[in-house]
């Protein structure tokens, strides 16, 4: 995390992956002010430096700051964070993603006197408690695994007689909610293509897994396995040793002596990080993967060179990403030698799309059309481009047409993103084009889908509580970020106050400068609670005090973030003229309600904070910052690491940045008069490193800050300059940077901010005087989404339905992964989503005409035990039969958690679903699941309890399991299923 100290703005970094949102500022006139604001990445962004990518998923954050010439004194960088999430972590295309067993579909029994129980315990055979075949859900790109939250439709011929099959969406043990349109494919001895357009509430627009982007937002493709070289951390590959690969998105791990697994144990090269019983082996001579089940079949696994027939030249970036970046299922053989054949269309490699599938006589063939909103994803070499999306699927059988289906999509109205909306099946009649339209036919509309839209309403909330943030001499900049991993963020700052007293040197007055930390949380609603203010640090303004201040995770058991202090004076001997400069360091730790206490870094250190103290440097007062604050590792834990290398006259820290995507952060450094360069660490330093790029971060071009700009988890740079409202944007592609133009953005001050959690950071502008430099001033706000192509990003301004005059200080204070804001002296303006969140699926119409209504909440709604990122969970599920009769199930969650170091959410510690009444009922009964939260078995269920409406438990049942978390890959066995039952018995 980074924090910005003194008057100074800096930039702020993450690292989930998962969901939380940044901001970062440049301020029109200074190119000096940049603040971010955190939402995702391992150590929650804080204030000063770089931004992070966000998942995906159900979670995401991240965070960034602006980056000038010169950040204030200690001014280093931050973590953030998934989720909200965030990416992060989630968050994340499926940073949430669905992880856990479904609990058994017994039923409460009604309530009736009963004492008679009869209890049942069932030894299995070490089960695996892993799923045969991986799946989405099990693999998010912030790794999930477990069992698939939605089962696949079946959907018969239109013209066919009978009742088809309905599946309706679902939640999972995460709360996500899962939704699936089967395509009807002829059987071919249990080898025909599983093919099923499946929606996942938590992907974002991170792509990977069954994810690509080949449908609309947060819809993935069932059928077309892939397997994917990534980072450390589900990062872009960095083409090293030190890469993995991920199958459907799940992470592999690569077979050594004395591992145990079944995949190593006969020939296998690789076995998932979650066992998944199936030898996985890499042929590298010819480039294949070959994957067997345990039934025997073997999927094979080819890459984009191979598919496409690509011969590029051998140790180029376009040789990196044809041969050694994505490999496609080509083809899935039984033991009797029947094969399923799979054809990809590849017009701009490594993109490629599924054309077509083909066995025995059937043809699945595949029809695209542009689509509107181009989907940029860095991948460790440049920049991918998916520009087209599905818009039929034909199924003939010996050249004779099958059936066909035809996917709608409208665009979201803030971001452009494309959203399915309807899918339609044609029947044996069905007519088309050869470009795939159709024409006509016998229709029946299989699922029609409703979304909800970015609309922009806030709710102003009338507080005075805020305009004693700044007192009256006080110099300062206030910051943004989830200081205790609520989901909600904090305002905060340090303040310097001049105090002026008589007796001073030469018989002038003296001036005492001291420096008071102020931290601002909110409650649920968004309403600001009293200032917690401590005293940090204080010095005679003639002993020239330097401080130093910056907030980071340092210890992994701790709930709350931290800050390194220190404070430099310097005294002159007036005889001999000898300068003696004293330091005094300090950690300010916080309690679970954020009041600080100092704790000394004198020879005996705070117990976990040794290191800590030992890195801390001197407070400075100019230069490029001494130190920086990171994590470097990925394992959510913050480390101070020196600067060294750097020109105090020409060298500047933009920020702090995970370029990879990966949860991996290091600083970026600016260079006058035209350059920027990233920091390797070294020897414990972080020194300039490698390429430098020409980009230009100094005042008569802007102030950059970072973020993540395209939604794929890494941080891209964004430069403005708010004199003549000119921007650019620069997109990470893990090895450099890629540029991207911008046209004109109005507004003096610019923000990074996710305006409608997509994963994607967005541009708000606060208007003003161009030669304004008070940071605390209240401007019109804009807001503008960037409209990615191939070469720009176009702004586009949404119009709010109410003028907002706010500040540049902007978080996300209610906790619902929305941007909130304040004018600082009366209100604050709180967003209002109600009961769901820009872009999630509101409502399903089946193919028979019943409906589901579906509404969530943000997880900061819950009490949770580790969870920065902000995942949306499924609260109530409205299921109508079409006829006026409704069935309503709701749901409450608790403990949620997420695993920095293995970038995954673990999903919930318990889950109460709330059934429907049934007929005689007077209350309704209640499910109560307790999921388990280890990174063998998360997400299955420990203990279901049923309960009638009174709160009687009718039924329990006990998982117990067998868990290997020491090695990889873990494993984990159902070994035995205690069930008891209480009978509705009464007696005489």
């Amino acid at each position: 995390m980074k924090r910005l100290l003194l008057g100074a703005a800096l930039l702020a970094a993450g690292v989930f992956g998962v969901d939380t949102s940044f901001i970062s500022y440049i301020r029109g006139n200074a190119g000096i002010e940049a603040l971010a604001q955190e939402a995702q990445g391992t150590s929650p962004g804080l204030g000063t430096s770089a931004p992070v990518g966000y998942g995906n998923g159900g979670a995401a954050l991240g965070s960034g700051k602006p980056a000038d010439g010169t950040p204030a004194s200690g001014a280093s960088a931050g973590a953030a964070g998934d989720a909200a999430s965030g990416g992060a972590a989630t968050g994340s295309p499926d940073a949430a993603a669905k992880i856990g067993a479904k609990p058994t579909d017994a039923k409460a029994t009604a309530a009736k006197p009963t004492d008679a129980k009869t209890t049942s315990t069932k030894t299995t055979d070490a089960k695996s408690g892993a799923a045969a075949k991986t799946t989405d859900a099990e693999a998010a790109p912030e790794a999930q695994a477990a069992v698939a939250a939605a089962t696949t439709a079946e959907s018969g011929d239109p013209e066919a007689i009978g009742t088809s099959k309905v599946d309706l969406p679902k939640t999972s043990g995460n709360g996500n909610l899962g939704y699936a349109i089967g395509i009807d494919v002829p059987a071919f001895h249990g080898i025909e293509p599983q093919v099923a357009l499946n929606y996942n509430s938590s992907r974002k627009t991170k792509l990977g897994g069954l994810y690509q982007g080949w449908l609309g937002y947060a819809w993935g493709l069932d059928g077309f396995d892939v397997i994917e070289r990534a980072s450390p951390g589900y990062g872009m590959p960095a083409y090293d040793a030190n890469d993995v690969y991920l199958f459907d998105g799940q992470a592999m791990v690569a077979c050594v002596a004395g591992m145990v697994s079944p995949s190593c144990s006969t020939g296998g090269t690789h076995a998932t990080e979650n066992e998944s019983y199936r030898r996985i082996a890499l042929n590298s001579t010819s480039n294949e993967w070959k994957v067997t089940d345990r039934d025997g079949t073997v999927s094979t696994f080819r890459s984009v060179a191979a598919v496409a027939n690509l011969t590029p030249t051998a140790g180029t970036p376009a040789y990196d990403l044809a041969t050694s970046y994505h490999w496609l299922l080509t083809s899935v053989s039984d033991t009797n030698g029947n094969t399923v054949t799979y054809s990809y269309s590849c017009p701009a490699s490594p993109v490629c799309y599924p054309a077509s599938v083909t066995y025995n006589g059937t043809a699945i063939t595949f029809y695209y059309e542009t689509r509107p909103d181009v989907i940029l994803m860095g991948n460790g070499r440049d920049i991918s481009e998916t520009s087209q999306r599905i818009k039929t699927i034909g199924v003939t059988v010996n050249g004779v047409v099958r059936g066909a289906y035809k996917l709608t999509y409208d665009q979201a109205p803030f971001s452009n993103t494309s959203r399915l909306t309807q899918v339609t099946r044609y029947g044996t009649d069905a007519t088309g084009t050869v470009d795939g339209t159709i024409t006509g036919g016998t229709a029946k509309v299989l699922g029609q889908m409703t979304y909800q839209n970015t609309d922009g309403v806030y709710s102003p909330i009338n507080t005075s509580a805020l305009a004693s943030i700044r007192k009256a001499n006080d110099s300062g900049t206030l910051e943004v970020s989830d200081l205790d991993f609520d989901g909600r963020d904090e305002m905060f700052g340090d303040f310097v106050l001049k105090t002026y007293n008589g007796g001073g040197h030469n018989g002038s007055p003296s001036v005492s400068l001291s420096r008071t930390k102020r931290i601002v949380t909110f409650s649920q609603s968004g309403f600001p609670n009293p200032i917690i203010a401590k005293v940090v640090g204080a010095g005679d303004i003639d002993d020239n005090p330097a401080f130093f201040s910056q907030p980071g995770r340092f210890v992994s058991t701790k709930p709350t973030i931290d800050f390194a202090e220190s404070t430099s004076v310097s005294q002159t001997n007036g005889a001999t003229g000898q300068v003696t400069t004293t330091t005094t360091k300090s950690i300010v730790k916080t309690d679970a309600a954020l009041a600080m206490t100092a704790a000394a870094c004198n020879l005996t250190a705070p117990v976990g904070y040794q290191e800590v103290c030992y890195a801390i440097p001197s407070g400075q007062t100019s230069g490029p910052p001494a130190a920086t604050i990171t994590d470097a590792d990925g394992d959510g834990i913050d480390t101070i690491n020196p600067n060294n290398g750097l020109n105090p006259f020409i060298d500047s820290m933009v920020g702090v940045g995970d370029f990879l995507g990966g949860g991996r952060q290091q600083p970026l450094f600016a260079r006058a008069p035209s350059s920027v360069i990233k920091g390797g660490l070294s020897s414990g330093s972080w020194k300039p490193n490698g390429a430098s790029f020409p980009i230009t971060c100094f005042r008569q071009d802007g102030p950059c800050v970072l973020g993540d700009l395209n939604g794929d988890g890494a941080t891209d740079l964004f430069r403005y300059k708010g004199s003549d409202d000119t921007a650019s944007v620069w997109l990470s592609t893990g090895v450099g940077f890629k540029n991207y133009s911008v046209s004109s953005i109005a507004g003096n001050s610019a923000v990074l901010r996710d305006f409608d959690n997509d994963g994607r950071m967005d541009v708000i502008t606060i208007a003003g005087d161009a030669f304004s430099t008070q940071p605390l001033e209240p401007h019109t706000v804009r807001a503008f989404s960037l409209r990615p192509s191939s070469t720009s990003m176009t702004p586009v301004q949404f119009t709010l339905p109410a003028s907002i005059m706010a500040g540049v200080t902007i978080g996300d204070f209610n906790g619902d992964g929305l941007p909130d804001f304040t004018n600082y002296s009366t209100s604050m303006f709180i967003s209002n989503a109600g009961t769901g969140n820009p872009n999630l699926l509101r409502q399903v119409t089946t193919e028979l005409g019943g409906t589901v209504a579906v509404e969530y909440a943000s997880s900061s709604t819950w009490a949770n035990n580790y969870l920065p990122q902000v995942v949306h969970a499924v609260t109530k599920l409205s299921v109508g039969d079409g006829r006026g009769q409704t069935a309503v199930s709701t749901y409450t969650y608790a403990g949620g958690k997420y695993d920095p170091a293995a970038r995954k959410f673990l999903g919930f510690a318990s889950i109460v679903e709330t059934k429907p009444l049934a007929n005689g009922e007077t209350a309704p009964s209640k499910i109560e699941t307790t999921y388990r939260q280890d990174l063998a078995s998360f997400g299955l269920p420990s203990l279901t309890v049923w309960k009638d409406g009174a709160g009687v438990v009718h039924k329990q049942v006990a998982e117990t399991y067998a868990v290997n978390t020491t090695a990889k890959p873990y494993t984990v066995q159902n070994t035995a299923t205690d069930t008891t039952l209480t009978e509705n018995v009464a007696r005489s």
